[in-house]
């Protein structure tokens, strides 16, 4: 399990010239940790090309001591890939944390993508602290769902260096008329990436994402059908239970000062959906947050249809969706 204990920036982080050795090897050298003295056991530099490198070793104690509990040092030194700022840190992590540079997980995702004739739906989107990668890919093929209204599917994968987010790959969705984007977290449209091996992570991705691609169809289904349902009260709350007020105010009608649901516009769950993907898909959002709503979103869906089909009641839905939580 990974724990971080604390991050250390700017001038407590050690500098690289003060770790030597490459591989994986073992040293004998300590430095200061703002204000803890750590002595260095082993150090990985499989990412140093990347500003990246590993410490193990251990904490002393005042008088000087190894405490018994090993950590790792993951010493950041890089430029933020959008402020062209310096990023310098440490993190404390356990020894078994293992991690990709994102650089790396984008030049996977870009090869997978290509192999299954997908093209970037955009930019990559970087987390504020430049730590984590979003990049989506689609395809080309359009995706009927009504009369003039189409998506096309392919892929999300995200990335993180610091333990926020998992090197993982989710089904993704575009609205062709307004480009608003979705994201289809099931079982069956989601896997995480266990390996750091370049090789293994791609002959891994490689064979979920075909599997990954194929139940987007499912989704797809899901949003016909939503094309014939009118919106009730009962989505209605639970969206507000899961999801900012702003993002439901074109359809929804509050109470003053509340989260009080007191009306909802007539119109289908589709149009409801995308009404809410698209403050969600254009507004400056930052991306891990982002990511977060839309969980919430498929999330409350997922459960008001539950509700709809008898399996759980409204209480157990609104617990699940932790009711007024953001």
């Amino acid at each position: 399990m990974t724990t971080t204990n604390s991050i250390f920036t700017g001038a407590s982080a050690p500098k690289p010239s003060e770790v030597p050795g490459s591989g994986d090897r073992g040293i004998a050298q300590g430095f200061n940790l703002g204000g803890r003295e750590f002595r260095v056991h082993t150090v990985n530099d499989q990412w140093a090309a990347y500003g990246m490198r590993s410490l193990f070793g251990t904490f002393l104690s005042e008088d000087g001591e190894e405490v018994p509990k090993r950590y790792q040092l993951v010493v950041i030194d890089k430029v933020h890939p959008i402020t062209q700022k310096r990023i310098k840190m440490t993190l404390v992590k356990s020894p078994s944390y293992r991690y990709v540079p994102n650089e790396v997980a984008l030049t996977i995702a870009d090869k997978i993508a290509e192999e299954n004739g997908l093209y970037p739906a955009g930019e990559p989107e970087y987390t504020s602290d430049g730590l984590g990668v979003y990049k989506r890919y689609v395809s080309d093929r359009r995706e009927p769902i009504a009369v003039g209204d189409a998506v096309a599917v392919g892929f999300q994968m995200k990335n993180g260096v610091n333990g926020m987010m998992s090197h993982s790959y989710t089904g993704y969705t575009l609205r062709l008329v307004c480009t608003n984007g979705m994201i289809a977290p099931r079982e069956s449209t989601s896997f995480k990436v266990g390996s750091t091996d370049p090789l293994e992570i791609e002959e891994s991705v490689r064979a979920h994402i075909g599997p990954l691609l194929e139940g987007l169809q499912e989704e797809l289904e899901e949003y016909r059908s939503w094309t014939r349902i009118i919106i009730n009260m009962r989505l209605a709350n639970l969206l507000a239970a899961a999801l900012p007020k702003n993002l439901l105010s074109s359809f929804v009608d509050f109470a003053p000062k509340s989260r009080v649901v007191v009306g909802v516009k007539p119109i289908t769950v589709w149009e409801a959906f995308n009404h809410i993907t698209d403050p969600l898909t254009h507004q400056r959002i930052e991306a891990r947050h982002r990511d977060w709503l839309r969980v919430r979103l498929s999330r409350a869906i997922s459960v008001w249809q539950a509700v709809e089909a008898g399996q759980i009641s409204e209480d157990e839905a609104m617990k699940t969706l932790g009711a007024g939580e953001e």
